[in-house]
């Protein structure tokens, strides 16, 4: 009975054409990673830095619950630096959603 062609047989290798020879290519998240918040945990700010001035930027805070706790939009942005007032967030976990013309970045942070 033959294999079928993805079948992984490592002595005949992959079947050109096939799934088995098919690359998928992730996207390069290097700008996830100059995306930087601090303190964290934090207590009466929360300092978000962004890697380049971008013509708009939106953030959104959630807490564990998924309910919006703050809301920033900003277009053009005239610095990296902005800071979120957290003073009066609960103790807790809080997602941050940031969306710049490049794309969505995701974070989480805490507060004591």
């Amino acid at each position: 009975m033959p294999l079928p062609p993805c079948m992984p047989n490592y002595r005949l290798g992959a079947l050109v054409g096939s799934a088995c020879d098919t690359l998928n290519p992730v996207p390069p998240v290097d700008t996830l990673y100059t995306i930087k918040i601090y303190p964290v945990p934090a207590n009466d700010v929360l300092n978000i830095e962004l890697p380049t001035k971008t013509q708009r930027v939106a953030i959104v805070v959630y807490n564990a619950m998924g309910v919006v706790v703050h809301r920033y939009a900003a277009s053009p942005l005239l610095t990296t630096k902005l800071k979120i007032r957290t003073a009066s967030y609960a103790r807790g976990v809080y997602h941050l959603k940031i969306s710049t013309e490049s794309g969505d970045y995701f974070r989480k942070f805490t507060i004591e």
